[in-house]
């Protein structure tokens, strides 16, 4: 179901209905992501951005970071263990000039279900499982 955070800004945002297993997504463009000027806006420039401000966060147990796939595009994927053992999962990828972001946080179990979902079936064309 939709679901809005506080903290959502623009996001899209969907919950299993606990608020707490939520997926949240994004797109940026280098004026939305605030990039210094003569700086090159691109998904590993966001992927550094984020996982600079997960290091900083004194609440994060694990944090680790892979290349994987989603719609068929190269993404960087930044996985994050919370102290309290709530896990965040970030997608980033790139389509001509803007950058998207796909995260998920909760629990490990309903986790495992997402991956699948978003690296397998989720569309920039609106064909896969989320559409809008």
């Amino acid at each position: 179901m939709k679901f809005t955070d506080i903290d959502g800004g623009d996001s899209l945002q969907y919950t299993d209905g606990t608020a707490y297993n939520i997926v949240t997504m994004n797109s940026f463009t280098k004026e939305k992501a605030n990039v210094p000027e003569g700086t090159e806006f691109n998904a590993e420039y966001l992927a550094q951005k984020l996982a600079y401000m997960w290091q900083s966060n004194i609440d994060v147990e694990k944090l680790s970071g892979a290349k994987v796939k989603v719609a068929d595009l190269e993404a960087y994927q930044l996985n994050i263990i919370m102290k309290s053992g709530q896990y965040f999962i970030t997608w980033i990828f790139q389509r001509d000039e803007k950058v998207y972001t796909i995260s998920f946080e909760g629990e490990s179990e309903t986790l495992k279900t997402f991956i699948p979902l978003i690296e397998e079936t989720w569309s920039m064309d609106g064909t896969g499982v989320v559409a809008d």
